[in-house]
């Protein structure tokens, strides 16, 4: 029987201290909540900010502020991490989304992956999301969620939160990209990430595998 996990500050940074303090008061009871986790993949050792621990799933989080954050390597490294088997899946949540709406970012993660919330943390999220989020379309694409905020703009351009979500499992059949990712990888005997990308890189004559 799982544990109500604690907050127990500080943290890595106060980014990931935040998602902490607000993530706790709804959460279920897990089998662990361990934080700065170390993943060890045939491409080097990567640490992952959060992992939740429950059943048999294994959950990752990944709060990406914005000067230490790199989209395309981080695909990659979701990919070599899911390869191990390790983790199931993997949430990637913006800095300045948590930081604005930390609500929602919530919210989004429990109509994906409601075991990760306790009945109550799910009833009170329910009761916090914005209409956007709640009335979001979770049904297209499960691999990233966009909640749009008309009412809020920056110049000409509505505000918006991005949440990735990458998982080992295919519940709708859609190809998964970074299985592609790490079946090029394991092809290549693995080695240094980064040399790894370059010369994946370098062969982009052929046409793109669709992401999803």
């Amino acid at each position: 029987m799982g544990e109500r996990p604690d907050y127990n500050p500080p943290y890595d940074s106060p980014l990931e201290d935040e998602f902490a303090h607000n993530f706790v008061k709804y959460a279920a009871p897990l089998d662990a909540f361990d934080t700065q986790f170390t993943a060890e993949t045939m491409c080097g050792r990567f640490i992952v900010d959060f992992v939740v621990r429950l059943e048999n799933h294994v959950i990752a989080f990944e709060c990406d502020g914005k000067d230490y954050h790199d989209e395309s390597r981080d695909e990659w490294r979701d990919a070599m991490i899911l390869g191990t088997g390790n983790v199931d899946t993997i949430y990637r949540l913006r800095g300045s989304d948590l930081y604005y709406h930390m609500d929602d970012c919530l919210f989004v993660i429990s109509r994906l992956d409601p075991c990760v919330y306790s009945h109550r943390g799910l009833v009170n999220l329910e009761t916090l999301a914005s209409i956007e989020a709640r009335s979001a379309d979770y049904s297209n694409d499960p691999n990233r969620v966009l909640v749009v905020y008309w009412g809020e703009r920056r110049g000409l351009d509505p505000l918006f939160i991005s949440i990735d979500r990458r998982s080992r499992s295919n519940p709708t059949g859609r190809r998964q990209f970074w299985r592609h990712l790490f079946k090029y990888a394991t092809a290549e005997g693995g080695g240094d990430l980064d040399v790894l990308m370059a010369k994946y890189r370098s062969g982009w004559s052929h046409p793109f595998p669709e992401r999803s």
